[in-house]
């Protein structure tokens, strides 16, 4: 659903096997209907976000309503994405821009880990 531009259809196979290599289960449920989806729903927008090709990923209030081993899960995954040329810098709250910068000097901000990343 996330691949409706025309640089995401040219790349429609490689997105789509880079978020079943994330996130395996989806590959499984891939019939299923996404609104079934009970524990695997944050997965189901990360990679409808990821089909899209994005060179930058801006998520609104990243943990909000997961569980702890769910949050340390998505964070895992977004380190994963780092590595592949994607960037994530920006902390968004409700819908605005919170702040920005460089990763390593954002995980390093108490407010922000104690708010977002519930650390």
């Amino acid at each position: 659903m996330g691949a409706y531009s025309t640089r995401a259809q040219r790349r429609f196979d490689k997105c789509l096997s880079e978020v079943f290599t994330l996130f395996p289960r989806l590959k499984d449920r891939r019939r299923q209907i996404a609104g079934t989806f009970l524990a695997a729903s944050s997965r189901c927008w990360q990679s409808r976000g990821l089909m899209s090709d994005p060179g930058i990923l801006i998520i609104d209030e990243l943990s909000l309503g997961l569980a702890p081993v769910v949050v340390h899960q998505l964070f895992d995954t977004l380190k994963a994405l780092r590595e592949t040329g994607i960037s994530i810098a920006y902390v968004m709250a409700q819908g605005k821009l919170f702040t920005e910068g460089k990763p390593a000097e954002l995980a390093k901000r108490r407010d922000i880990r104690e708010a977002y990343l519930g650390l």
